[in-house]
């Protein structure tokens, strides 16, 4: 997973195993998310994501590149439909 950097605003993510929510035998993933801050107080929001692991071959894929490389801006660009 990698985070946006060149977007508007960096994040801090961290990332760890849900165990397999959907029942579909694969694993799952959460993912949190909190905006970091060059300045001023530290963010006390973020948020936490589910990716499911039968999603991760698309989420590879959605730079244009099955890599194994997934990429926050698409998946956020995915999700909000932008």
């Amino acid at each position: 997973m990698y985070a946006p950097e060149a977007a508007g605003t960096a994040v801090h993510v961290a990332v760890g195993a849900a165990g397999d929510i959907d029942d579909d035998g694969l694993g799952d993933i959460v993912l949190a998310a909190i905006p970091r801050t060059s300045a001023g107080p530290p963010v006390s929001s973020g948020g936490a994501y589910l990716i499911m692991g039968a999603d991760l071959p698309h989420l590879d894929a959605a730079d244009g590149r099955a890599d194994g490389r997934i990429f926050l801006e698409n998946v956020v660009r995915a999700r909000s439909g932008i």
